[in-house]
């Protein structure tokens, strides 16, 4: 069992209040079936497990209660709005204790030297959210996700390990249970129980979950969100007025495909006995 840390007195003593409601709008199509908060990250995570985990490893266990948040909403509400930075907190100064926190002097213990200092991005964006992925990559990432002294949890996701059959693969992150059948894979995430058949090429993608990437098909600067089976010989990425009519494409060039509609999964991995937790 995973040693949790110690709580210190003064941990004990703080209430945390998490933000996680936002609708997403500009990391559509991603937040269609989703709130932000629960958009994956990585190869494994989603963007609220960082926020949650760095309370854990804090030592703070309890999170901003409903009725005192209703309470602030309610008492802001009638002094004309409910906007956090212009309303509920300022009105929560006249009777409250409120303190602000410079992440900029932020000590993450086990950072690497060559790790940025106090890492964090607004990845409020498409195209940000994949430049954010791009830092957790190479030898040297920006952001290195092993970090045993400041280790960010994630689900209890319990399917095996990723499978490489064959194929190149460079400076890619592959996640659990993720088949790799003779294909070439560059400077990308795949993730869980993703399947990549043989002589596929994918590079600068994120490949999310469930989602099946069919023999001979070429993909460049795409995300592929989850449960999606992409036809054999397929090409995504390479023909800039072909995704324009087809999917939905970025400012600086980043193809997006959605969700898939269907409960699709690459490995058939559900239907057949009680499956894997999410």
């Amino acid at each position: 069992m995973r040693k949790q840390p110690a709580r210190t007195p003064s941990a004990t003593k703080v209430m945390a209040m998490v933000m996680a409601g936002g609708q997403g709008s500009r990391l559509m199509p991603l937040t269609e079936k989703r709130s932000k908060p629960a958009v994956p990250f990585g190869s494994r995570y989603r963007i609220v497990d960082f926020v949650l985990s760095n309370l854990v490893n804090s030592g703070i266990y309890t999170v901003f209660t409903a009725s005192c948040l209703v309470r602030a909403l309610r008492d802001a509400e009638r002094y004309g709005g409910k906007d956090f930075g212009t309303d509920v907190l300022p009105r929560m100064l006249t009777s409250k204790r409120i303190f602000a926190y410079n992440f900029a002097d932020n000590r993450v213990p086990g950072t690497k030297p060559y790790e940025e200092h106090a890492y964090w991005r607004d990845v409020g964006t498409i195209d940000a959210y994949f430049a954010a992925h791009q830092d957790v990559l190479g030898d040297e990432p920006a952001l290195d996700m092993f970090n045993p002294q400041w280790p960010v949890f994630s689900s209890n996701y319990q399917g095996p390990v990723a499978k490489v059959r064959r194929g190149h693969i460079d400076n890619t992150l592959i996640g659990a249970a993720a088949v790799i059948e003779d294909a070439r894979v560059t400077n990308s995430i795949v993730r869980r129980e993703a399947v990549i058949e043989e002589g596929a090429e994918v590079e600068d993608c994120i490949i999310m979950d469930y989602t099946r990437i069919g023999r001979g098909a070429r993909l460049k600067h795409a995300i592929i969100d989850r449960h999606n089976l992409i036809e054999h010989g397929s090409r995504i990425g390479l023909d800039p007025e072909e995704d324009q009519r087809n999917w939905i494409v970025t400012p600086s060039g980043i193809v997006v495909v959605p969700r898939g509609r269907s409960p699709f999964f690459a490995r058939d991995s559900r239907g057949y006995g009680i499956g894997y937790a999410e």
